[in-house]
């Protein structure tokens, strides 16, 4: 922010409505404040009307989101016709194709964009709209931790992280900006509503799990909140994957660094109860019903791993190993076609234990060329493990892959490893006929 700026709303209200002492009380009110404000218009401003021009089918490159009757840009991609009109990220959009916006919702703007053509006018008053969040989270008494991230959805129903305050929650659990979100919680986002996207963002809880496609390498990846941040105290705790909770960070001068915490410490019990092996949700409740003057807390300092080296061969109470199926990663490759990606060529049946039997496998298909066999286990996607997963969710997945991905498979130790299919035609394939397996679960395949 800077001097001279006009301030438009504070935590979603309008200023014009508010006397002076309520606004600096607004301001001052906890540790998450959202403002909008309003730059003064400067020499050679960008504002004004600019022309778009595309190719037949080429998309414009600009997302926006819609603040009451103003549509204000949130991401513009360089190199794309709105790029090269001029338009930036936070401009108003004014008119569009000779239409006035603030008429319109904004599907109804997508909808607009999408019929204007390869050449139209768009009106814009430069970074008027700017909604700027200063930094900050709101005390754990106050309920869940902001996400502290934007998102804006394109005509074709895909969720795009615009937006992703460093430090906040989002940030901490590994989400970047232009990522796509493809799962909430286990639920599918592609082409669905933006207002559903963010109402399952809304009701995702401390332990949110998010399934992303980051463009930098094309692949998903499955995202966990393990943190939160409690202003009350100035202390960032994380719940590690081994079950530790753990201090993540201090707020300098905060309650937790004057009683003496440091970054590492782990903590034990919390007011007489433990939180060891506990979720992140129940660390949180206990902190919230234990407030008060003081936060009694047992801690450890810096924990870390260690091997002990016995003096002699121990032969007693041994556990009994027992053979397991080995994994093998797989690389896939869809060739491209004139009518797309080729189909994998590979069906599963899903049991009731959650997991995924490769039940058919086209001969020379991708899945074949790869090794992937009949009987097989399906184990996981890009790194990602399935197992557990419905049926749905690992079809799905295995649908979004385009070009070459991996695959993890089990197999039965007694089988030989897998080999890729060297072969040089589909004839020579047929060799290795695919197998069905009968079962009453067998109801999609990935074809």
């Amino acid at each position: 922010m800077k001097v001279g700026y006009e301030l438009l709303k504070v935590g979603g209200k309008s200023v014009f409505e508010m006397e002076h002492d309520e606004i600096l009380k607004a301001l001052g009110k906890g540790l998450s404040v959202k403002v909008e404000v309003r730059k003064n218009a400067e020499e050679g401003s960008r504002s004004g009307v600019k022309t778009v021009s595309r190719a037949a089918g080429e998309p414009l490159g600009l997302g926006f989101v819609t603040e009451g009757s103003k549509h204000i840009v949130s991401q513009v991609k360089e190199g794309l016709p709105a790029w090269n009109s001029g338009i930036r990220k936070g401009d108003v959009i004014l008119k569009l194709a000779g239409q006035e916006t603030y008429k319109l919702t904004h599907d109804a703007l997508l909808s607009t964009i999408g019929a204007a053509g390869t050449e139209f006018y768009v009106e814009i008053e430069e970074g008027s709209g700017q909604v700027l969040a200063i930094q900050g989270i709101s005390s754990v008494e106050s309920g869940t931790e902001p996400l502290g991230i934007g998102i804006v959805s394109d005509e074709d129903g895909i969720a795009t992280i615009s937006k992703c305050v460093e430090g906040g929650a989002g940030h901490r659990m590994g989400l970047r900006e232009d990522d796509e979100v493809i799962e909430i919680n286990g639920r599918p986002m592609m082409g669905q509503e933006h207002d559903y996207v963010l109402s399952m963002l809304k009701a995702g809880g401390h332990e949110l799990m998010m399934t992303i496609k980051r463009p930098s390498d094309g692949r998903l990846h499955k995202l966990k909140n393990r943190s939160a941040f409690v202003s009350d105290l100035g202390i960032t705790l994380e719940v590690t994957k081994k079950g530790l909770v753990q201090v993540k960070d201090l707020v300098e001068g905060g309650a937790a660094e004057e009683s003496g915490l440091v970054i590492g410490d782990v903590l034990i019990d919390i007011n007489g109860k433990t939180v060891l092996k506990k979720t992140l949700s129940v660390v949180i409740a206990t902190l919230r019903s234990d407030l008060g003057p003081e936060v009694p807390m047992i801690v450890c300092s810096q924990p870390h791993e260690c091997v002990i080296e016995r003096d002699h061969e121990v032969t007693k109470h041994q556990p009994k190993k027992t053979s397991k199926r080995p994994k093998y990663t797989l690389d896939i490759e869809k060739r491209a076609t004139e009518d797309g990606p080729e189909p994998l060529g590979m069906g599963f049946v899903t049991d009731e234990r959650g997991l995924h039997t490769v039940s058919q496998v086209v001969a020379g298909g991708p899945a074949f060329r790869a090794g992937v066999r009949a009987d097989d286990t399906l184990v996981g996607i890009n790194g990602v493990k399935m197992k557990g997963r419905d049926h749905d969710h690992v079809l799905g997945s295995l649908k979004v892959q385009e070009g070459e991905f991996q695959m993890t498979i089990s197999r039965s130790s007694a089988d030989p490893p897998p080999q890729r299919w060297t072969g040089v035609s589909v004839d020579d394939a047929e060799a290795a006929p695919a197998v069905i397996l009968q079962t009453d679960d067998f109801d999609e395949v990935a074809f």
